[in-house]
């Protein structure tokens, strides 16, 4: 083997080397990033989160607005202006239905007696629940008390109770009143400092970046945006957590992009949840 075959074959080892080498370097922060925030929702579910910030704010998304954006224009559309043909072929119908009601009962002065005893249901529900308390199943009170404890929604504040329980530092955001954040705040949890502020859609980018810079001059650990819209954002360095108010269609778990962490806040009457472990990972949740 010749020394030129030696250098060629070591150049290309050498490669291969670099090449594992960001691989491993690739996988560390794909793979490794995700093994984090599943150690995160595992202490989260022992109740073992010392060390943790827990930032809890409530749901802003409206779901009539899902449900409309969800369906498709031509059924909405439809649905609003129903078509002149149908709204024919409607009134035909119930012409029809009631010529044929008038045919008949044509002729009948008095109801069957008999036939109204056959048909004959209770007037309300409350009358089949005295009906059963006479059988000894059980009062009406007491099945409506047991039917709203059932339905009764968490609050944020129990949220917050719960987190503080399991040892995390808990504060709150007003997604719900971005005008509370206009002129920015710096708040202190866990040894970090959280730079929080709100972007609306008056808001100068220059202004955007101002902020940014101002928090940085006071060495902030992360700065959080609030913003009903990530377009607002999406150009500015060095936001750290962004949460949108609108229905931006993110990943319920957030989702970190060009090194920001943004993520939707939840529908209403619902609870959303920032988690930053110990090690500065950041993940979120959506409690219901």
């Amino acid at each position: 083997m010749t020394s030129h075959q030696r250098e060629k074959i070591a150049l290309i080892v050498f490669a291969l080397l670099i090449v594992l080498s960001l691989f491993g370097l690739c996988w560390y922060l794909v793979a490794g990033h995700s093994w984090n925030v599943a150690a995160s929702n595992i202490d989260d579910t022992f109740g073992e989160m010392d060390g943790y910030t827990a930032i809890v704010f409530p749901g802003t998304v409206d779901p009539a607005l899902m449900d409309v954006e969800s369906e498709p224009k031509d059924s909405v559309n439809k649905r609003i202006n129903p078509d002149p043909i149908d709204q024919k072929d409607l009134k035909k119908s119930e012409e029809g239905s009631s010529n044929q009601t008038l045919s008949s009962t044509k002729g009948k002065d008095k109801p069957d007696e008999s036939e109204h005893a056959r048909t004959k249901v209770p007037n309300t529900a409350k009358e089949e629940l005295e009906n059963s308390d006479e059988a000894g199943e059980g009062s009406l009170d007491e099945l409506t008390s047991s039917s709203l404890s059932e339905k009764e929604p968490l609050t944020l504040e129990a949220i917050m109770d719960s987190y503080e329980e399991k040892g995390a530092s808990v504060f709150k955001l007003e997604t719900d009143n971005l005008a509370y954040y206009e002129d920015g705040m710096i708040l202190k949890r866990q040894g970090h400092r959280y730079g929080v502020f709100s972007v609306d859609p008056l808001m100068p980018y220059k202004a955007i970046e101002d902020k940014v810079a101002y928090f940085d001059s006071y060495n902030v650990d992360f700065i959080v945006a609030i913003t009903p819209s990530t377009a607002l954002v999406s150009r500015v360095a060095g936001i750290d957590i962004v949460i949108t108010t609108s229905n931006e269609k993110l990943f319920a778990m957030g989702e970190t992009i060009d090194g920001t962490f943004y993520v939707n806040a939840p529908l209403e009457g619902e609870v959303g949840v920032i988690l930053v472990s110990p090690s500065n990972v950041v993940s979120a949740k959506v409690v219901s």
